[in-house]
C-alpha cells in the first residue's frame, strides 16, 4: 500500500526491527582519529554497524551507533577498550533498541518530511535517539518498548492505516 502525502513525497512502508542495540562512546577527543580506530576495531571482529551519528562540541564528540543485539557483548568489550585507548569519558549501551524505517519516494525533494516525521514522534511522545534522513527514507533508533507506538503514529501521519 502506498500513501500519497500532500507534502510531495510518497511513503510506502513503516517498519520496526527489534534486533538492535545502541552503543555510545562519550566525550571522545580527536573524534576523526578515534572514529577510525573504533570502527576498525569493530571491523576486525566482524561487527557490522548501522546508523552512525556524532555530536561534536567543545573539542569532543559523542559517537552513537547501532549493532545487532547478538553482537552486543563483543561490542561492549571493543567500545570499552577503544574508549580507554582514545581517552573518551566512557561508554553506554542500550540493549533493547528498535530501528524504525520509513520508506518511500521523493523524500529528498520534500521540505516538509522532517516536520511531518518529528510531528508524528511528538504525537507519540517519543524522542528518537538517532535519526537519519536519506533519499529513500528515514531511519531512527528508539527504545524497543516505544517502537509499536512510534510505528502507529508514523503510519497515521503518513496515511498508511
Amino acid at each position: 500500500m502506498t500513501a500519497h502525502v500532500q507534502e510531495g513525497f510518497r511513503v510506502s512502508s513503516v517498519t520496526a526491527d527489534y534486533s538492535f542495540a545502541r552503543a555510545v562512546i562519550l566525550s571522545v577527543p580527536d573524534a576523526s582519529r578515534a572514529q577510525s580506530r573504533i570502527f576498525s576495531l569493530l571491523a576486525q571482529r566482524d561487527i557490522a554497524v548501522e546508523l552512525i551519528a556524532q555530536n561534536s562540541m567543545d573539542g569532543t564528540a559523542d559517537i552513537v551507533f547501532l549493532v545487532k543485539k547478538d553482537r552486543l557483548e563483543e561490542t561492549i568489550a571493543v567500545c570499552r577498550s577503544a574508549a580507554e585507548l582514545c581517552g573518551a569519558m566512557g561508554t553506554a549501551f542500550v540493549p533493547e533498541t528498535a530501528l524504525i524505517c520509513v520508506s518511500g519516494d521523493g523524500m529528498t525533494e520534500s521540505s516538509c518530511l522532517a516536520a511531518a516525521f518529528f510531528e508524528a514522534l511528538s504525537q507519540a511522545n517519543v524522542s528518537a535517539a538517532v535519526t537519519a534522513f536519506g533519499a529513500r527514507g528515514v531511519s531512527c533508533a528508539v527504545a524497543a518498548h516505544c517502537a509499536e507506538t512510534v510505528c502507529a503514529a508514523l503510519k497515521k501521519r503518513f496515511c498508511l492505516n
